[in-house]
């Protein structure tokens, strides 16, 4: 009875839908009542009723509006204007349609949550921000910002009516006149002016830029909810960590996961199209309106509204994205726990539990087409400043706020901090915001950010590198322990030196093009000032416009500089070094462990050898959550840097000298960010080795440690990533090189034939991607078909004989088919 008044109480969280009824959105009655069962959809209601009122005016509206734009002729900015339309409208009928399966959805969350009402689940829940205040915070916060985007919106229009009207001198009419005239002359070339039809206009456009804003707080809130309960599922399990616990408990957790995932399922059923909607449009208006940003405007409030708007579109988009792939990643939160389990207290519902959670297939979806996953960065140089790196034990290791390293790298920071001030200073007022200016901007932004993650980590390292130590003392042992060559010292210190090469002859390079190219200049145009005043002042107008050219503000000068364009260089060389290690550790192991392959062991050499490929597992997880923002950090500007210099990489050089330079610049660019990629990629590759030894294990010696091993090589994403919104695997330099082919054919616009082939190149190498893609993925639905069964058998299945004949046959196909992956260079099972 307790429980049943709870979740009573409970559904009033779905009071929220009185703002979507505010804008005709989900029509449905009885919202305020106490009980979720009175909630449905009524035909002969006034909410009804008001939403078809607004559909039929709305279309009415979207007509005008799209007839007009294809008269007056589509540029970019109709064409955005006609999708804008065309979206908001199918958003509200998809909602209507929702309204009318509304009391089926809520029975859905009704049935999952009946089981999380109860104690053992809410008190894991107290000292939590609650469920309901993250619903309404993330809700009120975005729907108060859209309020001020609206009015910006409103007030910008209104000062460029001012401007034109004070410009063109229109006398013939009203402020308010010329206003509507202008903003809406598809109504009004129709339609009398007057109040009336004044606020319908109104209402109609004030109703279509909310729903557009109330889409993204919609998947949010459906988000928020799964993964809400799917924590609550984390924190019971941590709570009885290292606790026996009885067959009932791993039963009823398992059936409670279950319940979580077909709520999961269910929300990705109704709500998918949604999902693939608002992502759509929320890309597609963001990529619109970055390619709009630098355009002139009449009045200030223009600009402000323009730039609030997008950096709110973006925002949203962002939370919307983070929140939508939160669901997976608390789904998979329990996995290292239940990896955690003695094998002593193995059970089947435990193994069932644990596959269910490493299936990776409660996530949600634009209806199958994209899942929501976090998957859309030395005392040399300021960056490591510490004493005892080349110290014999790690307590030699010492970070000091009063070394001299730690002074020289915060004498970088504000050098630093003052260079961007000035350059963006000097863009906005003196000079022009342009591509390039923006460049520049980026580049001193996401090199200033690398700088400080890595002086974070540098405040660490010492701890870091203790626990490091401690998950790979064992493999700095017998059996694992091995003298080789190319040791893991040598092989850094290879390529260390070979990057720092490369940069120092880039940066040769640019200093010798810079130098010639000033050289002519002073000789054929302007001698009047000394070589080096003008060089300078020609090379850094930022900052000479302000400060008088001197001696030591030069040595300052260039000395950040060179820290900027070697941290640039050391970021990618960290994650080099960081990668390095672990996959030898993976490497150590496999060569190990290929000893016992297709040989008769006893099971406590599988279970020591399971309890060890953890050890380096963890490390990897460890050393992900440190990497992730320098992973982030480094991928952004390689990528932004390579696509930029490839598409100016078609203009004319000022010399030979130049030419050369900017080649070399940009080879050495994709090097080094390739190099970064594929041996980070080496990380996953060497993690997968162990599976052929795990799978030619007789069947005599096969044990519970044998599957749960297997299991978690199967299962596990053993890689370094940027948070979880891209994994440093092979596949995202397959990723790199696509958008590499786009950007080369977006650069070559000498020709009208040249662009016919090069769009034609692009289509057909899509079409013969997609089309592998389809066949080629029937391999992985029917994989995933398959396990389903097997994770959805009943309790009392006893058809032992014919489940183990199954698997045998099973396993012999999955084999032929990773063969076939083999030979053709993929490392992910059913890709």
């Amino acid at each position: 009875m307790n429980i049943d008044t709870y979740h009573k109480r409970r559904s009033n969280d779905w009071r929220r839908n009185w703002k979507s009824q505010c804008i005709t959105l989900l029509p449905v009655v009885n919202i305020f009542n106490g009980n979720f069962r009175t909630v449905r959809f009524k035909m002969k209601s006034f909410r009804c009723i008001y939403s078809l009122v607004y559909l039929v005016l709305t279309g009415i509206y979207c007509i005008l509006s799209i007839r007009w734009y294809i008269r007056k002729g589509l540029n970019i900015s109709y064409f955005a204007n006609c999708i804008y339309m065309v979206v908001v409208y199918l958003s509200a009928w998809l909602f209507f349609f929702i309204a009318l399966q509304w009391h089926t959805i809520l029975g859905a969350f009704g049935n999952c949550e009946r089981s999380f009402l109860r104690d053992h689940y809410r008190l894991q829940s107290k000292g939590t921000f609650n469920l309901v205040w993250k619903i309404r915070f993330a809700g009120f916060a975005i729907f108060v910002l859209a309020l001020v985007e609206d009015w910006l919106n409103f007030y910008s229009a209104y000062q460029s009516n001012i401007v034109q009207i004070t410009t063109c001198n229109r006398t013939n009419v009203t402020v308010w006149q010329n206003f509507y005239l202008r903003e809406h002359p598809h109504v009004f070339h129709l339609v009398p002016f007057n109040w009336f039809t004044i606020g319908v206009t109104e209402w109609i456009n004030r109703c279509m830029r909310y729903t557009w804003t109330y889409l993204d707080i919609f998947i949010i809130s459906f988000c928020y909810g799964a993964q809400f309960r799917y924590e609550q599922i984390f924190r019971r399990l941590v709570a009885v960590q290292g606790i026996a616990c009885p067959i009932n408990f791993w039963h009823e957790l398992r059936m409670d996961y279950v319940a979580v995932s077909e709520l999961v399922n269910v929300l990705d059923t109704r709500f998918g199209h949604l999902i693939l909607l608002a992502c759509a449009n929320d890309m597609y208006f963001i990529a619109t309106q970055l390619f709009n940003g630098f355009q002139r405007r009449r009045a200030i409030a223009n600009y402000v509204y323009f730039w609030y708007s997008l950096l709110l579109l973006m925002f949203r988009t962002i939370v919307m994205l983070y929140v939508g792939s939160g669901v997976y990643v608390a789904s998979t939160s329990p996995l290292q726990l239940l990896r955690n389990v003695p094998s002593k207290n193995w059970g089947i519902d435990l193994q069932r539990l644990t596959d269910e959670v490493s299936s990776g297939e409660n996530v949600l979806s634009g209806k199958q087409f994209f899942f929501l996953k976090r998957q859309l960065i030395l005392a040399l140089f300021s960056l490591f400043p510490l004493g005892g790196l080349f110290g014999p034990t790690l307590q030699d290791i010492r970070f000091r706020w009063y070394a001299p390293g730690t002074i020289y790298s915060l004498y970088f920071f504000i050098s630093a901090v003052a260079t961007l001030t000035a350059h963006i200073y000097y863009s906005v007022n003196v000079g022009t915001l342009g591509t390039s200016e923006i460049s520049n901007i980026i580049y001193y932004v996401l090199n200033l950010c690398g700088a400080i993650m890595l002086l974070a980590i540098a405040v660490r390292w010492r701890t870091i590198m203790e626990e490091w130590r401690r998950w790979e003392e064992t493999f700095l042992h017998p059996p694992y322990a091995e003298r080789r060559f190319w040791s893991l010292k040598r092989v850094i210190a290879v390529i260390g030196i070979t990057m720092f090469a490369l940069a120092f002859v880039e940066d040769a390079l640019h200093v010798a093009s810079v130098y010639y190219t000033n050289l002519q200049y002073y000789n054929r145009c302007d001698n009047s000032s000394p070589f080096w005043t003008l060089f300078y002042e020609r090379e850094h107008p930022k900052f000479f416009h302000y400060l008088p050219y001197s001696l030591p503000a030069v040595l300052l000068l260039e000395l950040t500089h060179k820290i900027f364009l070697y941290v640039w260089t050391f970021l990618d060389l960290f994650i080099i070094f960081v990668a390095l290690g672990l996959a030898r550790r993976y490497e150590q192991f496999y060569r190990h462990a290929v000893r016992y392959k297709g040989r008769h062991v006893i099971g406590t050499i599988w279970q020591q050898l399971r309890l060890d490929y953890g050890k380096i597992s963890n490390l990897v997880a460890y050393m992900e959550g440190i990497m992730a923002p320098i992973v982030v950090c480094t991928t952004a500007s390689d990528l932004y840097f390579i696509f930029y210099q490839m598409f100016n990489s078609f203009q004319f050089s000022a010399s030979l000298l130049s030419e050369v330079y900017f080649k070399f610049s940009l080879a050495f660019l994709i090097f080094r960010t390739l190099a970064m990629l594929l041996i980070a990629s080496n990380i996953h590759v060497a993690s997968l080795r162990p599976l052929d030894v795990l799978r030619s294990t007789p069947m005599s010696c096969w044990t519970i440690d044998v599957q749960r091993f297997t299991q978690e090589l199967l299962s596990s994403r053993n890689c370094l990533s940027g948070y979880g919104f891209f994994f440093l695997n092979r596949s995202v330099i397959l990723a790199v090189r696509i958008l590499q082919v786009d950007v080369i054919i977006e650069s070559q616009n000498s020709s009208l034939i040249v662009t016919t082939y090069f769009w034609y190149s692009l289509f057909h190498l899509i079409g013969r991607i997609l089309a592998v893609s389809l066949f080629g993925s029937a391999i992985h639905d029917e994989y995933c078909r398959t396990r389903a069964l097997f994770y959805n058998l009943p309790d009392g299945y006893s058809c032992s004989e014919e489940i183990a004949a199954t698997v045998v046959t099973y396993e012999l196909v999955l084999t032929q088919v990773n063969e076939a992956e083999a030979k053709n260079g993929d490392d992910n099972p059913c890709t």
